[in-house]
C-alpha cells in the first residue's frame, strides 16, 4: 500500500495472531492508518481478529486503536452475536449501515460468496452484527492504542495466550451485542 497510488473500493486483512512478532504490526494504528489511506472516499477496511488468546484488555486495545482510525465502524462475530470465536470488523471515513444488505444480496456474487459462510440472507448478516462505533466507543474508552512504538499487544499477549480468556470475552462481547440491540429499539 505504501508504494501504490491505486485506491481500492475494499482492502481485507486476515492476519495471523495479533502478538506475532512480524504479524503484530498489522494491529497497529499506523497499519490501520495505511488501509484507511489505500481506500476510496466510500472505501472500507476488514479486519479479522480472533478472540481466543486474548484478554479482553488487549481485545479492548485492538478495537480501540481500530476505531481511532476509522470514525465508522461494525463489528461482526463469526457465526453470531452470541457464537463464535472470531471477529470482522467493518471500518470507512464515511457512515455504515445494514439497511441495503437484501438489496446487495440479489447480486449473484455477492450472495454466492456470502453462503460459503452460511449466510443466506440479510437476516443471518444481521445475526451476526454486534454493534457499530456509537457502542464500542464507549466500550474501549481508556483502552491502550496499539502502536508500532509501543507494540503493547505484541508484549502484552504472550503472557495471556493460554489462559481460558475466551468466555471472558464472549461475555464481554455479548453485552456489547445487547446494548446495541437496545439503541435500536
Amino acid at each position: 500500500m505504501r508504494v501504490t497510488k491505486t485506491r481500492y473500493d475494499m482492502i481485507v486483512s486476515e492476519p495471523s495472531h495479533p502478538w506475532v512478532p512480524g504479524v503484530a504490526n498489522l494491529f497497529t494504528q499506523e497499519f490501520f492508518e495505511l488501509g484507511r489511506g489505500g481506500l476510496t472516499d466510500s472505501g472500507v477496511f476488514v479486519q479479522w481478529i480472533q478472540l481466543y488468546q486474548l484478554s479482553t484488555e488487549s481485545l479492548r486495545s485492538i478495537l480501540a486503536t481500530y476505531r481511532k482510525v476509522f470514525p465508522h465502524v461494525m463489528v461482526f462475530r463469526v457465526n453470531g452475536a452470541a457464537k463464535g470465536k472470531d471477529l470482522i470488523l467493518v471500518g470507512s471515513k464515511v457512515p455504515l449501515n445494514l439497511n441495503r444488505i437484501a438489496e446487495r444480496m440479489q447480486d449473484p456474487r455477492t450472495a454466492a460468496a456470502l453462503a460459503k459462510v452460511g449466510l443466506m440472507n440479510d437476516t443471518d448478516v444481521k445475526s451476526w452484527y454486534v454493534c457499530d462505533e456509537k457502542q464500542l466507543a464507549p466500550a474501549t474508552a481508556g483502552a491502550v492504542i496499539n502502536t508500532d512504538d509501543n507494540m503493547h499487544v505484541e508484549t502484552t499477549v504472550p503472557s495471556e495466550a493460554f489462559l481460558p480468556l475466551m468466555q471472558s470475552n464472549s461475555s464481554w462481547l455479548e453485552k456489547l451485542a445487547a446494548k446495541s440491540r437496545v439503541g435500536e429499539s
